[in-house]
């Protein structure tokens, strides 16, 4: 096997984790916080990336220490309650947001083929065409053949966006001054407070799912400690990308939406106005890389929901590719939900404040976890990077606030 050929293979986890958490959930937020605020934000977006390398490192380390997955740890040293409670809740989130994320899909689709295909079709056709490429995709191939698909598709969505911020040629100095950390006026015109929004960035980056994943492909890996520096080799490139995707979408946001002072709402229903400001070649771009990133988010979401739940009940293979009729069944109930209408962009910003809101308690019991003797013998945490878990757990609670000042407020409008 050549020396490329090896390096590739070894992105592919990371490459999974890419295309989980870079879906339609973060273009809606970064596009949004964008167009509400330019690139003051970048700040968060780098300083969730940060954490995201750290905690995937730190919860690797613990199943490769310890041979548990994070629930199956929950529920053996600390409380079954606690492990049911976090599993039903991201299930219920899942549920959500794959709505949202096959919304958002179908209607970007929709959107791109009657603007540059010259054709005429229906939203409830192009959620159909959708449910059956999905379902073909799933039910198709080993696990092996599914990873390499979904690289193909990150591949694609990270290219798509980077072209873009090229070909718009942002100003460095603007960007620089993003990363300064800031928090900026409340923006007019956008139906999501900025608490949403900020809180939102964090969900779809610093995600309690993302964790979770990662400690189950990891054991199903076979990693041991003899393979922690590729593990963190995998993790880091996992948060880099993460980030130039992430930023590459807020700069392409701020370039075209802010400088007019368009607010997002709805991001399918942007890309008309898009063309006078930042050109067709941009647009068609962009088309792309949302498609990607739903395919790619999408996808391993119908996974995670029999993942989750086989893993809570300990099941020795919980990533085995559940039945065909399971599958469908998810895809079914996805592209009924777009047919029907849900407002996928509130949809999917709920989900991911929601998702903020639950990452204290993940973290939490990855803390207790790995400072307990008895469950890491010598391995456990040594006292310095106490202070580090310290500030993490304070950094998320702060979003958890947000997040549910947030949810209080938007839910206020919607109700009041």
């Amino acid at each position: 096997m050549s020396r490329l050929k090896r390096f590739f293979i070894s992105l592919l986890p990371g490459i999974f984790l890419i295309g989980y958490n870079i879906g339609t959930g973060s273009i809606t937020a970064m596009s949004k916080a964008g167009a509400s605020f330019g690139s003051a934000l970048l700040w968060t977006v780098l300083l969730s990336c940060i954490i995201t390398f750290y905690l995937l490192d730190r919860f690797s380390f613990y199943t490769i220490v310890t041979g548990e997955t994070l629930i199956q740890g929950i529920k053996k040293h600390l409380h079954p309650a606690v492990s049911w409670f976090l599993t039903t809740a991201l299930v219920i989130i899942i549920l959500a947001a794959i709505l949202g994320l096959m919304g958002i899909l179908t209607d970007t689709i929709f959107e791109g083929i009657n603007m540059f295909a010259g054709a005429s079709i229906s939203n409830a056709a192009t959620a159909i065409l959708v449910g059956v490429l999905v379902f073909g995709i799933l039910i198709s191939g080993t696990n092996k053949t599914f990873e390499h698909v979904m690289a193909v598709i990150v591949g694609i969505m990270g290219l798509a966006f980077i072209i873009a911020v090229i070909y718009l040629k942002p100003d460095l100095a603007s960007l620089a001054k993003g990363l300064i950390p800031s928090i900026p006026a409340e923006a007019e015109g956008s139906d999501n407070s900025g608490l949403v929004v900020i809180a939102g960035m964090t969900g779809t980056t610093v995600s309690s799912v993302v964790f979770i994943i990662r400690s189950l492909l990891v054991k199903e890996a076979g990693w041991t400690l003899k393979d922690m520096k590729s593990q963190r080799i995998d993790a880091a490139n996992s948060a880099f990308f993460m980030f130039l995707i992430s930023a590459a979408v807020m700069i392409v946001a701020s370039e075209t939406l802010y400088a007019e002072g368009i607010r997002v709402n709805n991001v399918p229903e942007l890309l008309p106005i898009l063309v006078p400001i930042a050109g067709s070649f941009t647009v068609i771009v962009m088309i792309i890389g949302i498609s990607a990133a739903g395919l790619s988010s999408l996808l391993p979401n119908i996974l995670a929901v029999p993942w989750l739940v086989k893993d809570y009940r300990g099941d020795q293979n919980p990533l085995k590719k559940p039945r065909n009729w399971v599958i469908f069944a998810f895809v079914l109930y996805c592209s009924l939900g777009t047919i029907f209408g849900i407002r996928p962009i509130f949809l999917m910003l709920l989900s991911q404040a929601s998702l903020a809101v639950l990452l204290p308690l993940t973290i939490i019991s990855m803390a207790i976890l790995l400072h307990s003797g008895k469950v890491m013998g010598e391995h456990k945490l040594k006292f310095p990077e106490t202070f580090i878990w310290v500030a993490i757990v304070a950094y998320s609670i702060l979003m958890s606030v947000l997040g549910m000042k947030g949810l209080l407020q938007d839910l206020q409008n919607l109700f009041g």
